[in-house]
């Protein structure tokens, strides 16, 4: 497994300690969580569609 070493801002790492300790859990286990997480979001295609299902707007995540 490859080792990496991340600086975070001081708030960034508050946030991301604070959802740790809130789901009983590590940093590093959230972390991979929000990746995996934003992974997803950024695999979906959402759209919003009118009665007929013709696309009136396309959600993009970027």
């Amino acid at each position: 497994m490859l080792r990496i070493t991340v600086e975070f801002p001081d708030q960034v790492n508050d946030s991301l300690k604070d959802l740790a300790s809130q789901d009983r859990t590590t940093k590093l286990d959230m972390l991979r969580r929000v990746l995996a997480l934003c992974n997803l979001v950024m695999s979906l295609k959402l759209s919003i569609t009118d009665d007929k299902n013709k696309i009136i707007k396309e959600i993009v995540f970027l």
